[in-house]
């Protein structure tokens, strides 16, 4: 039989067939996508070998539409992707195919895949005191507490990725509130519940100490030189994650109470420490609140041309003031400073652009001596509002003056 009979026969092979419908009904395609792609040697090869020897294969739309087979995970794959495993290492005929395949979608984010897995079908199966009554119950214990450690670490770094802080709290949370109940009903001092809540406090304390002793002048101090946009992310992004750690405070809450009543010495600590994400919590809330005017007087300076910094930048500084002497929690010299020293790289950056080598070769000597002139009268504007603010405070008796050096913010103004 030559090999151009060979490719129908396989193709209308009842293994070959059942796969067919499964996949496109699970990728939602079309019959003729299938057929398309089918006839592809590479894609016929992955299947036979599938069907004798491999344990898994996947299947993916590409992006011109078509249908990709492989043996391994498809990388950098944006669109859903299923696979198909064996539920025993056994050929595949006509005759086993239907009880042996086991079909399923995979979800672009593995991770994501994971923590949903983990959450939705290990943590309930496996821990659920029903399932383990032929077991003893050192194993039944020992298991809930590998599973519980599994789950905190997955819902930690699947927030990491997200750009979350997410708290490493125990999934099953039933315990928490049932020792809360037990204890208060009967006085029982659980040297192994302290322990077990001691060890949480000590690595919750470690994590939120990371998240509250990040700074906006981080950048700053790393020479990367961000304009002041990045103090307006700050700020938002700082917001949002004191916000998600405070959305996990009710068990934390519960096990603080257990720690008073088991009078802890570690209680201290936990009530110090809920206290400070209390109050980070409500500095980046109202930081970010006031910030707000910033964000559509940086438009037109980051749109419009260079010689037009000149009539926003009065208006800007006036803003400034404003915040300064309306927003207590931004009443710090260094945080003031960090927001100057960010404006004062946008105005550079700008001014690089617009002064760029290839456009001063290209204009006659005259014009390129007055575009330097046109810098340097936006950097002096630059310059004397900032000084009309720092004046304006001098004389304000309720408010902290800008009493810090003019050179710490004009100092890359001077060297460019």
């Amino acid at each position: 039989m030559s090999d151009d009979e060979s490719v129908p026969g396989f193709l209308e092979d009842d293994r070959v067939k059942f796969v067919e419908a499964k996949v496109c009904s699970l990728l939602q395609l079309h019959r003729q996508t299938w057929d398309k792609s089918a006839v592809n040697e590479e894609f016929q090869t992955v299947l036979k070998d599938f069907f004798e020897k491999k344990s898994v294969m996947y299947f993916s739309s590409s992006k011109k539409g078509g249908l990709v087979a492989s043996n391994g995970v498809p990388a950098g794959a944006q669109n859903r992707h299923i696979y198909i495993l064996k539920k025993r290492v056994a050929p595949i005929t006509s005759d086993n195919c239907r009880e042996l395949l086991l079909f399923g979608l995979q979800s672009p984010s593995p991770l994501l895949q994971l923590s949903s897995t983990v959450e939705q079908v290990c943590v309930p199966l496996l821990s659920n005191n029903k399932n383990h009554h032929t077991w003893p119950t050192l194993l039944s214990e020992d298991i809930i507490r590998h599973v519980e450690n599994m789950c905190s670490k997955t819902s930690v770094v699947q927030g990491q990725v997200l750009g979350k802080s997410v708290l490493p709290i125990p999934a099953a949370t039933d315990w928490v509130e049932n020792a809360f109940s037990n204890f208060k009903m009967y006085n029982n001092y659980d040297r192994a519940l302290a322990h077990a809540i001691e060890s949480q406090v000590i690595n919750w304390s470690n994590i939120i100490q990371k998240i509250l002793k990040e700074d906006s002048s981080d950048l700053l101090i790393t020479g990367s030189n961000p304009g002041p946009d990045a103090e307006l992310k700050f700020w938002a992004s700082r917001k949002a994650n004191i916000q998600n750690v405070c959305d996990q405070s009710p068990v934390v809450q519960k096990m603080a109470e257990i720690l008073e009543m088991m009078d802890s010495s570690y209680y201290p600590a936990i009530k110090t420490l809920i206290g400070s994400v209390v109050d980070a919590l409500q500095e980046a809330k109202d930081i970010d609140l006031y910030l707000q005017p910033l964000h559509t007087q940086l438009t037109p300076l980051e749109k419009e041309g260079f010689p037009n910094l000149e009539k926003f930048t009065p208006v800007l500084f006036h803003t400034l003031f404003l915040i300064w002497t309306n927003c207590q929690s931004y009443q710090r010299p260094a945080r003031i400073v960090v927001l100057l020293q960010e404006l004062c790289n946008l105005f550079i950056e700008q001014a690089s652009t617009y002064l760029s080598a290839d456009l001063l070769l290209r204009e006659d000597p005259e014009e390129s001596l007055t575009m330097v002139k046109r810098v340097i009268k936006v950097f002096r504007c630059f310059k004397d509002s900032y000084q009309t603010q720092r004046e304006r405070l001098a004389h304000h008796v309720k408010h902290a003056p800008w009493d810090f050096p003019s050179a710490m913010i004009c100092a890359r103004f001077n060297q460019f």
